[in-house]
């Protein structure tokens, strides 16, 4: 199909028929400022399009209603219409809705240059993955336990029962972390963490890891996904007689199918012979 008095094409739309049965499908797509969102209609006339004006094609009485469909909100319209052809039974139609969905909201890291990342929490431990986490520490250990190796302002003495307390009288052995000369403190590399703590003072440091820093800062937003997921109209009927012929004298191949919105049209209005506006047309071809 295309848009009235334009060469745009929109898609295409399919009428089968075989033994008894009857499938029309189409698949549809314009802007959203022109498929609008809302109830449209589709109709065969049995004029030829000519220079694509859907309207001219329109000008005659003979019409046959295809079905009324809906568009979604991004301009789409798609559908899928089942016949059942039967004479014993009487006519029917349902309409098979699709079930709304439901979209939870995600976290996202945003840093300071725009980028954004999923941010995944860290999952509390339970206590019994706590507890299996120290026995699998002692199990390593030699079924020992693993004893706290921070030493209090006040301790016990080994040999005896007297308290030794940390004060000035008392020397104290710094702990020479690094690879420094022995007896003086090391020099560390201004890693992560001491760079947070602000134990990083040369210049040199804080010069080289500035851009480093700006990386770590990022701010935890929520936002909605995009879920969208597009209209589709499945549509089943129950009818006596076929809808429409492939062949023969009543075949509507060379006819125009046009596409109307009717969005705000009352019932009676359409019956009546008011349509809408015009959206959308094209002949029928057959193909193999």
């Amino acid at each position: 199909m295309k848009l009235h008095n334009t060469t745009d094409e929109i898609g295409d739309v399919v009428f089968k028929s075989d033994q008894g049965f009857q499938w029309i499908s189409g698949t549809l797509e314009a802007h959203p400022d022109i498929v609008k969102k809302g109830l449209h209609g589709l109709y065969v006339y049995e004029n030829s399009v000519t220079d694509n004006s859907c309207e001219a094609a329109s000008d005659t009485v003979d019409q046959l209603k295809v079905a009324t469909i809906v568009a979604g909100e991004r301009g789409e319209i798609n559908f899928d219409v089942s016949l059942i052809i039967d004479p014993t039974k009487d006519p029917e139609t349902f309409l098979l809705l699709e079930p709304d969905q439901y979209c939870a909201p995600i976290k996202v890291k945003i840093f300071p240059d725009g980028r954004e990342e999923p941010y995944v929490e860290r999952r509390k431990r339970s206590e019994g993955e706590i507890r299996e986490r120290k026995r699998k520490k002692i199990k390593k250990n030699g079924g020992k336990k693993i004893k706290n190796n921070k030493v209090n302002k006040n301790t016990e003495n080994n040999t005896g029962n007297k308290k030794i307390k940390n004060n000035a009288n008392k020397k104290t052995i710094k702990n020479n972390m690094g690879k420094g000369k022995k007896g003086t403190k090391g020099k560390q590399r201004c890693t992560k963490q001491r760079r947070l703590k602000g134990k990083c003072n040369t210049a040199k440091n804080s010069v080289a890891n500035i851009e480093d820093e700006l990386e770590e800062f990022f701010l935890v937003v929520e936002k909605m996904p995009d879920c969208y997921s597009p209209r589709k109209n499945n549509i089943q009927q129950t009818m006596e007689t076929p809808k429409f012929e492939l062949d023969g004298e009543q075949s509507i191949v060379g006819h125009t199918v046009v596409l109307y919105r009717q969005e705000g049209l009352d019932h009676l209005s359409i019956e009546s012979g008011n349509y809408g506006s015009a959206i959308a047309c094209c002949t029928l071809k057959l193909t193999k």
